[in-house]
């Protein structure tokens, strides 16, 4: 049985988590608030926090390879952004920031060609890796009849 305050540092922990990954079988990531990111490259038995110069909550990701991935990100006050990694997540860099929403998913078709989703229902494209945006454009609410 947990203590009490076992139990408390638990729950605060899993209310700060949002999502969690696997690039290879022992290399995974969990994210979360405040640009929370933690790493393991053991297959879970120990977690080390990477930087990821982001206070904003971390909510989706992709990765193309082993290597190169992307974090869509944002806060509740509408602000939004992506931030890359190229070394297996040692390292992350902003690629793309916006006021107008939160970026909430993320997926890419090669390295250079990707989509995120906004809280506005604004999606995004990119043809090189997101450095510069190609196209922006809002989806449209479908109703089945």
């Amino acid at each position: 049985m947990l203590s009490k305050s076992s139990f408390l540092k638990m729950f605060i922990l899993m209310s700060l988590l949002i999502n969690n990954f696997y690039v290879k079988s022992q290399t995974g990531f969990i994210m979360g608030s405040n640009g929370l990111l933690l790493k393991t490259t053991n297959g879970g038995s120990s977690w080390d926090s990477m930087p990821t110069g982001t206070t904003k909550i971390l909510w989706e990701s992709y990765f193309i390879n082993n290597q190169t991935g992307w974090i869509a990100g944002g806060d509740y006050d509408e602000t939004g952004m992506v931030i890359k990694t190229t070394d297996q997540g040692e390292t992350w860099v902003q690629q793309f920031s916006t006021n107008s929403n939160w970026m909430t998913n993320i997926w890419f078709i090669n390295s250079q060609t990707g989509f995120a989703v906004g809280s506005s229902r604004k999606v995004i494209r990119t043809t090189n890796g997101l450095l510069c945006l190609k196209q922006s454009f809002t989806l449209i609410q479908l109703r089945v009849i």
